[in-house]
């Protein structure tokens, strides 16, 4: 089965969408038993996720763990960048950089110039390593 990447376009370009958006792929991961690890761009962004996936939902709980807990069992672990440990089946990449090291990739592109230019290259960069494309248009 060829490797998949999956591009959502956001008609927003408010992080709180962005953020929350990531919380309900997170969700959805946990509810189909899926590993998951969301790739951010930087520490501040690991803790910011981090505590939003304790307050996201007031009736559930999303077990998650930073890439360098003793608890990576986790479904869902933060991190910067590449996983430095093993090679994850799904990732939510929020990094700038192409995450080639998966067999499924989630990229959410904000309605923003900057944020959609970073997308089309890592888009030319997945297509040409040989990843089945999709794109999403979604409304938030």
């Amino acid at each position: 089965m060829p490797n998949k990447a999956d591009f959502y376009l956001l008609n927003t370009a408010a992080s709180e969408a962005v953020d929350h958006f990531v919380c309900r792929l997170a969700e959805k991961a946990v509810r189909l038993g899926n590993q998951i690890y969301i790739a951010c761009r930087d520490q501040e962004q690991i803790v910011f996720l981090d505590d939003l996936l304790y307050e996201f939902k007031t009736d559930c709980f999303l077990p998650h763990c930073r890439v360098n807990d003793p608890d990576t069992l986790a479904p869902i672990v933060l991190g910067e960048g590449l996983h430095p440990d093993q090679k994850p089946s799904v990732v939510v990449n929020l990094s700038s950089i192409a995450y080639t090291e998966t067999s499924r990739v989630i990229e959410i592109v904000p309605n923003a110039s900057a944020e959609k230019h970073i997308a089309r290259n890592k888009f030319k960069e997945y297509k040409e390593v040989g990843f089945d494309m999709n794109t999403h248009s979604l409304e938030l």
